[in-house]
């Protein structure tokens, strides 16, 4: 018994939002439109022949339709939306308004889109169509996200600090190094150490070794050694 092994083509697929449009051309006598959009996707003479439309806007040359559709992509890399504005006419033909088409291989993969394309008509640009497309399956690497990062350079002793975000609180609220982005918000020594001076007030006052008697006042040997050589 011979198996068979069947491999199932991927599909392709785009979101498209056709949110409005703007400057439409009047096409009617009472100076105004009444614009919907047809949509198609393919390229040259390869157009898928099923199209999707919005609904019809009645004496408006800047209609918002803002409907959503799901279209199927066959080529990814040679497809193109095409958008179609046509004005409805309830007696004889309706007339376009004006055409757009945008290459689909151009979108970031798993991105919304947002694009004013220019509509053209017989050669001649008459208004723009808004639409957001999101490719499903296929598209160009979305482009990375730069973490911009601020470098100070300080031209005396204290260090240069690369500043990425506020400075931890365990920092002491005075002292050294002098306040500076990315750094202590000021200073060193923490409130810990000694208020001033060094050695702190627990150690001798001056010199050394300390005053206790046990010590030998001056000098060395202590008197109990011989005089001389050592």
């Amino acid at each position: 018994m011979s198996k068979h092994k069947h491999h199932s083509k991927k599909s392709y697929s785009v979101n498209v939002r056709v949110i409005g449009a703007r400057n439409l051309p009047a096409a009617d006598l009472n100076g105004s439109s009444d614009p919907y959009c047809k949509l198609q996707v393919g390229y040259e003479y390869r157009w898928i022949p099923k199209m999707k439309k919005t609904k019809i806007i009645k004496k408006n040359k800047n209609p918002v339709w803002n409907e959503s559709f799901v279209m199927d992509v066959k080529e990814p890399e040679k497809d193109k939306i095409r958008l179609i504005i046509s004005d409805h006419d309830f007696i004889g033909s309706d007339e376009m308004l004006g055409e757009a088409q945008y290459q689909l291989s151009q979108l970031p993969a798993g991105v919304e889109t947002n694009l004013w394309l220019p509509l053209v008509r017989r050669s001649r640009h008459q208004g723009e169509v808004n639409v957001a497309l999101t490719p499903n399956g296929f598209g160009k690497p979305p482009p990375a996200v730069i973490h911009k990062t601020t470098v100070i350079e300080q031209h005396t002793s204290t260090p240069t600090y690369i500043v990425t975000g506020p400075p931890p609180s365990s920092f002491p609220s005075s002292g050294y190094p002098a306040p500076g982005p990315g750094g202590p918000p000021s200073g060193y020594p923490p409130s810990s150490h000694p208020s001033s001076g060094y050695p702190p007030s627990s150690h001798p006052s001056s010199g050394y070794p300390p005053s206790p008697s046990s010590h030998p006042s001056s000098g060395y040997p202590p008197s109990s050694y011989p005089s001389s050589g050592y």
